[in-house]
């Protein structure tokens, strides 16, 4: 999955601050040679730590003349972070329980050869956990896929969950104390399988039982978001009733816990939009509208909810201001009355993802354009005459502006991320937002081929 550029723009992060005790934890790291050699790049290069959570936590460290780098983190929590260096990424989870962690990482002059955490119990019961789990994820969808073409999976699928769920007890009994052992392994726990009725309803009923949605422990990794993405690919009723029904049922599971509901939400929001599921943020949404309740206990998403509810399907496309490459103003409005859709492209020229996904959004415009597509494309940066610079070079085709920002709100489009694109028809209506590009092409196409 592609994680596009965060927009510095001071507004809507996924993650949530919670107020709790911080412990510091210290990271003590060495950069060495693989071969006797130089270690790629060397002293001075700077290796990143990352928060999984978008907007929770980056750091970057500088390697000293002796390879030796240090991190010293603030957590709240057990929390899951990716180490990044040369191409090569790592999952690091940080505990409370332990202070001191050790980071060893081996290179030569040209790639990383290894990463890996040294002397933690708890990283080792967390890899332990993540290989176990891996092995049955990739069974488990192969056989969902059977299971959803009628091949007659009970059995198999029987099989394999009960020994996935002995072996998740015995590595709750060997790293017990530990997160995984404790929190993870109980969590990721299978239902047990009656292979006399349908699997796919028997799971989507029982398929979150073991996880204890009221614990916000089990947000602060990546594993609940994960089986939340096998659920919805595989299992889930997305009918529209069968939308609304899950959400309201995994948010009663939450049992008014104010910490679940709070990173249930958070997933949820994060999941929906990073997977490019339109039918789940607009069931959310109206989901929110309707939970009237939600303004006393969850204030901060109730407030972000009511952004969300400009932004999806059917509602009215706010305004966008900008100037052209001669200084004269662009507005959404004028545009859209002209065509009969609007793709409105939200990027910015020094946004590598913008770049990358240019070509796939140029092959759209030629295709749709005389059709009736025109695209609108808004940068947010805040150099004028780089983003000049940058038009008069690519020669893009379509009509493009810098933004006004003094008349504009990212919230009005729940912006938290460039590319960002919204389909508008001639009305000025929002037709689609929470999409891929391979879905916009889609979509534009099957309503330009039903307008003719």
């Amino acid at each position: 999955m592609i994680r596009f550029k965060l927009l510095a723009l001071g507004f809507l992060f996924f993650g949530l601050t919670v107020n709790a005790q911080l412990s510091v934890v210290k990271i003590n790291g060495v950069l060495s040679s693989s071969d006797g050699g130089t270690a790629l790049n060397g002293p001075g290069t700077i290796i990143n730590l990352m928060s999984y959570k978008m907007g929770e936590g980056y750091f970057g460290a500088k390697v000293d003349s002796n390879g030796n780098f240090t991190y010293s983190v603030s957590i709240n929590q057990t929390t899951l972070y990716n180490l990044k260096y040369g191409g090569f990424k790592m999952e690091v989870l940080l505990c409370p329980t332990e202070p001191e962690i050790k980071i060893e990482i081996k290179a030569d002059s040209a790639e990383v050869k290894s990463m890996k955490v040294v002397g933690s119990h708890e990283y080792d019961a967390y890899r332990e956990f993540k290989h176990a789990d891996k092995a049955f994820k990739d069974k488990l969808h192969t056989l969902l896929v059977g299971c959803a073409k009628d091949k007659g999976c009970a059995q198999q699928l029987k099989k394999e969950s009960e020994e996935f769920n002995k072996s998740l007890v015995q590595l709750s009994q060997t790293y017990k104390g530990t997160f995984a052992g404790d929190v993870l392994a109980p969590m990721d726990q299978m239902p047990e399988i009656n292979t006399a009725l349908p699997v796919i309803a028997q799971l989507r009923e029982h398929f979150f039982d073991k996880a204890n949605l009221s614990d916000a422990a089990i947000y602060t990794t990546s594993d609940m978001s994960y089986n939340l993405s096998e659920y919805l690919d595989d299992i889930a009723d997305t009918t529209a009733n069968g939308r609304k029904n899950f959400i309201e049922a995994m948010y009663a599971k939450t049992k008014n816990n104010a910490g679940g509901q709070r990173e249930l939400i958070s997933m949820f929001l994060a999941d929906f939009m990073e997977g490019n599921r339109e039918d789940y943020m607009t069931s959310l949404s109206n989901w929110a509208e309707g939970h009237t309740q939600l303004a006393t206990e969850q204030p901060v998403l109730a407030m972000r909810f009511k952004k969300l509810a400009l932004a999806v399907p059917g509602k009215p496309a706010s305004e966008v201001t900008g100037t052209d490459v001669n200084d004269q103003e662009a507005k959404l409005s004028s545009v859209f009355k002209e065509q009969k859709l609007t793709l409105l492209l939200f990027w910015a020229s020094d946004c590598p993802h913008c770049r990358a996904s240019m070509p796939e959004i140029t092959k759209m415009y030629e295709q749709y354009h005389s059709k009736g597509l025109e695209i609108f494309a808004v940068s947010l940066e805040g150099d004028k005459e780089k983003w000049k610079q940058f038009m008069t070079e690519k020669k893009l085709p379509w009509k493009n502006a810098l933004l006004n920002r003094h008349d504009f709100s990212p919230n009005d489009y729940f912006l938290q991320f460039t590319p960002t694109l919204v389909l508008i028809d001639q009305k000025g209506v929002i037709l689609h937002r929470f999409m891929s590009i391979a879905q916009f092409d889609k979509a534009i196409g099957k309503i330009l081929s039903s307008k003719k």
